[in-house]
């Protein structure tokens, strides 16, 4: 139970309710942006785990997937107690705070940060890296008054490597069935990472004297080893009522899977723009093919494939944007070989020039598109190949939009 918090003073004692960051017109990226402004808000020090701050965050890390998918943790974090942190924010009205697939967002960001160098992941923090950048110097840099950088990068570098990294799911409230849900997919501690689960409950003074918002974190959850849980349901004619079965992974099918996103069994290959397609020619559909050659045509700076290595055949659409008032390179949506989706990356409301006007027009244009089909309001919105084929050209009339857009941008720059 909640219980309502009173601020004593000598004149008229204050008392403050519970609510929700929705009933107060506050969106997910300003429960985002506040826990970047006051890390400690989560309240994640712990003298169990030794995990303590001093904290620095970067907001929407571009993350490459073993897969090939390029995906953004909301906050990435480093503490001077030498932990890696990765926190996803959601506001409790958000569906897939109640569904696997905020179990899937963070594992996928634990394997995928634990297969990068040491210099890919300070290029993805947005560091400008040379032959001579060092972890240590960039560690230094960060923690400049700890009396023993080398140790401290040291235990970083191996942690992040390891996958040991603490993984943090935060909410103004955790709606009926998140706990149990989070609970349900992990078991006893083995390997691999920590997760946490943090409300971050608003309260408003109920006389009204003041529009400030208290905040108060309450830890629901600590976990280690993410487990699937499989649940198959079946009805037959003339049954009375659906048989069930559930199944859940064993530890050792845990380390495997862990093994794997890590890259620890099977890290991939660099591919080349020409190995890519030549892959998707043999393999892909036409739909998938036709796409390839227009990314490979209208991308920018014929760019068509990311760096690292990836398990299978992928491309993306890759267009110009700024970052730090300089040309950057993003890449509008990725095709993987063998998935059925197609995966569209709404990064452009932090695009410098245009921002959230330019992110609007896009899903506006995208809706329209897709005949309203599709939601595109989420970070990765999937778009079923077979959808795509049947709304080929409305799509790529956005995709030429969205490149005159953004060359009009950078003649004006």
């Amino acid at each position: 139970m909640q219980k309502a918090p009173i601020i004593w003073s000598e004149n008229t004692p204050r008392r403050y309710q519970p609510t929700t960051l929705k009933k107060l017109d506050k969106n997910e990226a300003f429960l985002e942006q506040l826990i970047v402004d006051n890390f400690d808000v989560l309240g994640l020090d712990s003298m169990e785990t030794g995990l303590r701050g001093p904290y620095v965050c970067w907001q929407q890390v571009p993350l490459n997937t073993p897969e090939g998918r390029t995906i953004f943790p909301d906050i990435v974090a480093i503490s001077e107690s030498g932990h890696f942190i990765v926190v996803e924010v959601k506001l409790g009205t958000n569906s897939e705070l109640k569904s696997r697939k905020v179990l899937s967002q963070i594992i996928d960001y634990a394997s995928s940060f634990s297969a990068y160098s040491m210099i890919q992941l300070m290029t993805a923090l947005g560091v400008e890296t040379t032959d001579e950048t060092t972890w240590e110097e960039f560690i230094g840099d960060l923690f400049p008054d700890h009396s023993n950088i080398s140790e401290l990068a040291k235990v970083l570098g191996q942690r992040i490597s390891d996958g040991d990294v603490n993984l943090v799911v935060a909410c103004d409230f955790s709606p009926l069935g998140s706990r149990e849900l989070l609970r349900g997919v992990a078991t006893q501690s083995a390997v691999g990472f920590q997760l946490d689960l943090v409300q971050l409950t608003p309260y408003v003074d109920t006389e009204g004297g003041t529009d400030e918002i208290l905040f108060i974190p309450e830890r629901e959850l600590t976990t280690e080893i993410i487990a699937r849980t499989a649940v198959t349901i079946r009805y037959e004619e003339g049954d009375v009522k659906p048989g069930v079965s559930l199944e859940t992974s064993s530890v050792e099918d845990i380390k495997e899977s862990l093994n794997e996103r890590s890259g620890k069994r099977n890290p991939g290959k660099r591919w080349t723009a020409e190995e890519v397609e030549a892959a998707f020619e043999e393999s892909g559909t036409p739909v998938e093919n036709k796409l390839l050659q227009y990314c490979k045509q209208r991308g920018h700076n014929n760019k068509l494939i990311s760096d690292g290595p990836k398990q299978s055949a992928a491309f993306g659409f890759y267009v110009p944007v700024l970052k730090n008032d300089k040309p950057h390179t993003i890449m509008a949506f990725n095709c993987t070989l063998g998935w059925e989706h197609l995966w569209v990356y709404m990064r452009f409301a932090q695009e410098e020039k245009l921002g959230e006007e330019l992110n609007a027009l896009f899903i506006r244009k995208l809706n329209a598109a897709f005949d309203q089909k599709i939601d595109f309001t989420g970070k990765e919105p999937g778009i079923p190949l077979d959808t795509l084929d049947k709304h080929y050209d409305a799509f790529t009339e956005v995709l030429d939009w969205l490149i005159g857009q953004l060359s009009e941008r950078n003649i004006a720059h």
